[in-house]
Parts: C-alpha cells; sequence; structure tokens
C-alpha cells in the first residue's frame, strides 16, 4: 500500500516528468500489474517516466528505451527493439503424451515435471518433426515459445567475464 500512496502522492500534480526507482518491488502480483498499467498509461498520456529497476523483464514490459548501468557507468542504451535481438536463439516445447526417449533427438531435453517435458528445440525445421511425432504418438503440445535475447542476457554478458 506504501507503494500505492507514494505513486499516488507523486502523480497529484499531474508533472510531466515522473522519476521511479524500484516501483514494483515488494508488490504482489495483482499489485504489480496494477502499477504497471498506470506506468503505461502515464506513458501513453505522453508523460516522460523514468525508471530504474533491476527486475529486467518488467522493463521489457514497459519501457521503450532503455539504458543498462554497470557501475555507474551506461554500457549500453538504446530502444529496447534495437537493443534485444529478434533472432530465435531457440523454441521451448512443452508437450505431453509422449515418451521422453522418443523426442530427445530433436532437441535438448530440459526437464520433465507431472508428465509433460520441456524441450528446446535449436533448429527451426526440427520444430515441425516435433509438432508431427508428437501427434502421432496421441501426445499434446501445450506451448511452443521462441527464446529470443532479453536485456537480461545483454547485461550479464556485459557483467560476466567470460
Amino acid at each position: 500500500m506504501l507503494q500505492r500512496v507514494g505513486l499516488a502522492q507523486a502523480l497529484l500534480n499531474d508533472p510531466s516528468l515522473v522519476l521511479l526507482d524500484e516501483p514494483l518491488g515488494g508488490l504482489d502480483p495483482l499489485g504489480r500489474k496494477e502499477l504497471r498499467d498506470i506506468i503505461v498509461r502515464l506513458k501513453e498520456e505522453g508523460k516522460t517516466v523514468f525508471l530504474s529497476s533491476h527486475i529486467l523483464q518488467d522493463i521489457e514490459m514497459i519501457c521503450d528505451r532503455v539504458a543498462i548501468l554497470v557501475d555507474g557507468k551506461i554500457i549500453n542504451q538504446g530502444l529496447l527493439q534495437d537493443l534485444i535481438s529478434q533472432k530465435i536463439f531457440f523454441t521451448e516445447v512443452i508437450l505431453s503424451g509422449v515418451e521422453k526417449r522418443q523426442i530427445e533427438s530433436l532437441g535438448e531435453s530440459i526437464s520433465t515435471h507431472g508428465g509433460r517435458i520441456l524441450l528446446r528445440v535449436f533448429e527451426e525445421k526440427k520444430i515441425e518433426e516435433v509438432i508431427q511425432l508428437t501427434h502421432a504418438r496421441g501426445g499434446t503440445i501445450h506451448s511452443l515459445v521462441p527464446r529470443t535475447e532479453t536485456l537480461e542476457d545483454i547485461f550479464i554478458g556485459a557483467v560476466k567475464p567470460e
């Protein structure tokens, strides 16, 4: 509630510039969504919102422009769409109704839980094979999620020595 009250106070005079430091920290999922929606609405109203957060997924969901700071220095900046890669590194497939050994050759099996298999497929042409094999065995594809580079990948690449 303190986060919400603080934001309400900050917005009371309808400022054109809003500075937020970790605004989503400590909030429950509903509170996080509500506050995210408020921030997006401010942006849509033409207000400038500076948002500081170490939760990079939040930044990706909210921001248009990003600056990544390490030790007080900007190491990368620009439009979010220009910073993160559109190249698909792999596709995560969650499926069930197929034995792990039947699909292992098509991708990298990450985990199995509750009869579901999480498979990383690195070759695009093998995704269709996974789908066909799963359906031929009477299984179910629960999700296909292409994974691209994220802000977290960029940050870790900048701070972690190889």
